[in-house]
Order: C-alpha cells, then structure tokens, then sequence
C-alpha cells in the first residue's frame, strides 16, 4: 500500500508541475482523531493543496479557501498531461 500511495503522490506532484511548474503547494497528511484512533471507518490520506491565490479578504477573514478551478477543469487538465 505504501508503495502505491508514493507511485500515486509522485505522480499528482508531477502532473502538477508540469501544468505549472512554479506552483507552490502544502501537503496535508490526515490522520485519526484521538477519539477515533480505533475507528475501522477511517483511513489515513494526504491532501495536496495547491496555492493557486494570494490570500485576500473571505480566506483571512473567515478563513475558508477559495479555489478558483472547478473540479473537472482540474481533473481534465491534470489527465492531458503525460506522466513523466
């Protein structure tokens, strides 16, 4: 599994940087909450979070991102790129 997570992880950040190479982005690993450490119904993922924006008024205001590219612009732009 981990290997496949990695192969997965490379191959998102290539995509990505080869749509724009000088995209910078955070990289978020979710893990359990202590209360649900046990849970059989949580799995472990990493969230690539793109920085798309400077930061304006509703992200520092109330502090919820807008993402500017619809999902299936981004979907479809990121499968036309060839997997280096």
């Amino acid at each position: 599994e981990l290997r496949g997570l990695a192969a997965s992880f490379r191959d998102a950040i290539s995509r990505l940087s080869s749509v724009n190479p000088e995209l910078a982005y955070n990289v978020a690993l979710h893990t359990a909450a202590f209360e649900h450490a046990a849970a059989t119904w949580y799995t472990w993922h990493l969230s690539i979070l793109p920085r798309l924006t400077t930061l304006a008024g509703v992200e520092l205001g109330i502090n919820i991102m807008i993402n500017p590219v619809s999902p299936e612009e981004a979907a479809e732009t990121l499968r036309s790129v060839p997997v280096q």
